[in-house]
């Protein structure tokens, strides 16, 4: 037993979280090396020799194989473009993919027929066939696919056993697994009936599930049957399954033609791919083995199609074994009281939740996590009671902001928008009636009137984007949207982040391999964040793009902020710490400095009062002036809590300016609200802006959507700036050149009414002349009023210059012009 240790490798799969953000360029070169050795050779001792840098928690080893040139393999057909593995998160220290559900025929049996099949890997029968299906898997060193497996149906003491895995562990493969098909074509028959094609459909952007820790899951590509099904609009139809409970939640959207139609996987989840550890752990489960007694009380175990009469002693000795192993790649053991019988799997793609027991997480799937006794048994823990209605929520949160910066942001803007708060007015009057109820009309859904109704459970939610001190404040530097942020926001990196853009080359580019920095010598790259190449591809239309990852943990100004009631904001300027304003709270009289100063009438001009609310709520519960929004989860209310009461006390302060307070011109103290607002960052608009202009507009019209050419992009105030700009100068252009004007000119003297210095009143005429002759009537009078009056310029006698003595060479006429009729 003393080779049971838990063997450290790296996971299969990378997540390179924004806490390990880094330059990742000094060891990509002897990374790609050994990847591409590892690949050619199948030798797993490799593993071991791969830079530190690409040991830690996830490996990068997988996803830089993925996008290798040489596995880049054009789709059949028009559609060249296929959508990277990889997708990020805003989360600091997560990576998400996309891969497809699959039933494990692999490794666990299936009915088809009401007959039972597997994979088989070999042979031979028994012990001897368990160890040659591992030494077999070891050889052709793939995590996916194999090519000496072969269809084979099970006998029938064994085909029972297919009924209790009609809704087996969920699993999941991603492109690598087609990848490692291409290079088998004779078999490719038999593993694509289990890895379809699903990868080939077009998929909607912006349906998407979430597995927290590594993995996303889109669960159910676009289908055109859902589109007017009524059981696609059907809440109830979407509900989680059973079989899912822990893993998959159903989320709804809200005001989404997509509503509904998104899957997403609770927190903590990964997915296992076979490793060397994982083989290495299933042998030392088949070491426990003692052969059959031919006794009634002997058990069978089943792996790889194979199956082994063993002695009830040894159940013990493989569930202890089991329980030695700490990661998620370990193999999977299933125990069936009932049928005397124990089932082990080491299928890539299922995945794996951890539960805890003795601070150990032990590691098990769906069918364990969802079978009571069965998971008693393995683990001595009881499964977690779960709230779905809350745990909904917090996977459809968590889908906020979206993972990729250049795709539309519709979840964002709907979800920030439906949570809008709504100030209800409360008014004196006087009845001379006595009411016996009193109440305010709410409207709800069923949806929501469940969550409110789960509020007094004292769980915690996590929910995306960061809760700053905030004061409302106007200042010449917020006017309107703008943000005056400090720079201890960027000290404390409460806004890293990593993301996927999918940018277009310039013609004449260089080609970019795998771990290329685009920085700022790459003037054709829009956003002004640095970007690594994961991939370069070509499109539909035959033209270049990139696909890359931007990661920053700065705010910089420019960058887009929202809230929950439906505002955008923009960095307007990042002062240092100490520059930021004193304010001085009107209930305590202690000083503080926020993180954030928001002009407050963006709140009333817009009606989002909800935030001033939202502002004292959240004081209320914190109730820190040097409130560390790193440390917030301190900040936990376990009392329940009222929605129906606002908090009666107004968080209110004064602004210092020195020593002094700053008052309005009555003399009175400004007094400004203040408290804690929930935050994220629109990154999926800040790093989409044009910071190299490459072309220019040639009308009034704007551009939108992704761009082709990287041309340049205009936000709404820019393009009403622009044409207003416009209009008047095609005004003034018209008039200017136009061959007739109308004007008035006094009926006695005769001049521009406008230059008439009659002393007596006279009545107007209209006359019409040339437009160009009234302004050069217009500027010759006041030339020459300005050379009578002078210049305010003195010589060097101390007397004033004219202008005819400032430009003696010109003329001075001293009288306008006389229109005849």
């Amino acid at each position: 037993m003393s080779g049971l240790e838990e063997i450290t490798e790296p996971e299969q799969y990378f997540a390179l979280g924004a806490d390990e953000v880094k330059d990742l360029s000094p060891v990509l070169d002897d990374a790609k090396t050994a990847y591409k050795k590892v690949l050619r050779t199948g030798d797993w001792l490799l593993e071991s020799r791969l830079p530190d840098e690409f040991n830690d928690d996830l490996a990068m080893r997988r996803m830089y194989q993925d996008y290798w040139d040489e596995y880049h393999v054009k789709d059949e057909g028009y559609r060249l473009k296929k959508e990277p593995e990889c997708r990020f998160s805003m989360d600091r220290i997560d990576t998400c993919c996309v891969p497809r559900i699959y039933k494990p025929v692999s490794s666990l049996p299936i009915e088809i027929n009401d007959r039972s099949y597997c994979f088989a890997y070999t042979s031979s029968s028994g012990i001897s066939g368990m160890r040659n299906t591992l030494d077999i898997l070891k050889e052709e060193g793939r995590a996916w696919f194999f090519r000496h497996a072969q269809i084979t149906q099970l006998t029938d003491d064994i085909g029972r056993l297919a009924k209790r895995y009609l809704y087996g562990p969920l699993h999941v493969f991603t492109d690598i697994t087609k990848t490692e098909m291409s290079e088998s074509p004779d078999a490719i028959g038999l593993w694509g009936a289990m890895f379809d094609d699903i990868d080939y459909y077009v998929r909607r952007p912006g349906i998407f599930g979430m597995m927290h820790d590594n993995s996303l899951i889109d669960m159910r590509p676009y289908d055109s049957r859902d589109r007017n099904s009524r059981e696609s609009r059907s809440v109830h139809a979407r509900r989680t399954q059973v079989s899912w409970s822990g893993f998959i939640d159903c989320t709804y959207t809200a005001l989404s033609v997509e509503a509904g139609r998104m899957r997403a996987l609770v927190h903590g989840c990964r997915y296992r791919v076979i490793t060397s550890a994982t083989l290495r752990q299933a042998s030392a489960i088949l070491d426990q083995f003692e052969l059959s007694e031919q006794s009634e009380k002997d058990w069978a175990f089943f792996f790889g199609s194979k199956i082994q009469r063993i002695t009830a002693r040894s159940v013990r000795g493989i569930v202890m074994t089991w329980q030695r192993f700490q990661s998620h790649n370990a193999p999977m053991i299933h125990i069936w009281e009932d049928l005397m019988l124990i089932v082990m799997h080491i299928s890539s793609g299922c995945i794996m939740k951890p539960v805890q027991v003795d601070g150990c997480n032990h590691w098990v799937d769906s069918l364990c996590y969802n079978n009571d006794r069965m998971l008693m048994q393995l683990t001595r823990a009881t499964r977690p009671s779960r709230d779905l209605i809350r745990d909904n929520v917090k996977t459809t949160m968590h889908l906020i902001p979206f993972f990729a910066f250049d795709e539309p942001p519709r979840p964002t803007l709907t979800s920030s928008m439906s949570h809008q708060a709504i100030c209800r007015p409360r008014v004196g009057l006087t009845s001379t009636l006595a009411s016996t109820t009193n109440f305010l009309p709410v409207v709800r859904t069923p949806m929501m009137q469940d969550l409110i109704d789960s509020m007094t459970n004292t769980r915690f939610i996590s929910l995306p984007g960061v809760s700053l001190l905030v004061a409302f404040v106007n200042a010449k530097e917020n006017y309107e949207d703008s943000l005056i942020v400090s720079k201890s926001v960027n000290d404390m990196h409460l806004f890293k982040h990593v993301g996927i853009i999918h940018h277009p080359v310039k013609d004449g580019t260089d080609k970019m391999e795998p771990g290329y920095v685009i920085g700022e010598k790459d003037k054709w790259f829009r956003p002004h964040s640095k970007a690594t190449v994961i991939r370069e591809g070509v499109s539909s239309k035959m033209s270049r793009y990139v696909t890359a990852s931007m990661e920053d943990n700065q705010v910089h100004e420019g960058d887009k902020f929202a809230t929950w009631h439906g505002q955008k904001f923009t960095v307007g300027e990042i002062r240092d710490h100490n520059d930021m304003p004193t304010f001085i709270c009107a209930r305590t009289g202690k000083p503080f400095i926020p993180h954030m100063i928001i002009a407050s009438s963006s709140v009333h001009n817009r009606g989002t009062l909800g935030q001033i609310y939202e502002a004292w709520a959240g004081m209320e519960c914190v109730d820190d002036l040097n409130y560390d929004p790193r440390h917030c989860d301190k900040y936990v209310i376990k009392d329940p809590f009222v929605v129906s009461e606002i908090p009666k006390t107004e968080y209110t302060c004064f602004i210092q300016d020195g020593f002094n307070r700053l008052c309005n011109d009555d003399g009175d103290p400004i007094i400004a609200d203040y408290g804690i607002c929930h935050l994220w960052q629109l990154s999926h608009i800040a790093r989409d802006k044009q910071h190299y202009m490459s072309d220019m507009p040639t009308g009034v019209g704007v551009k939108r959507g992704k761009l082709n050419r990287s041309g340049v992009r205009f936000g709404e105030a820019e393009c009403m700036s622009g044409t207003s700009n416009a209009l008047v100068n095609c005004i003034s252009y018209l008039s200017d050149n136009g061959d007739l004007g109308i004007v008035k000119i006094c009926s006695k003297c005769r001049r521009l009414v406008i230059n008439c210095d009659c002393r007596e009143w006279n009545p107007s005429t209209d006359v019409a002349v040339r437009n160009a002759f009234v302004k050069m009537d217009v500027m010759r009078t006041a030339y020459s009023v300005n050379g009578v009056r002078g210049t305010k310029e003195t010589d060097e006698d101390d007397h004033e210059i004219t202008i005819e003595g400032k430009c003696s060479a010109v003329p001075f006429i001293a009288e306008s012009f006389v229109y005849n009729a």
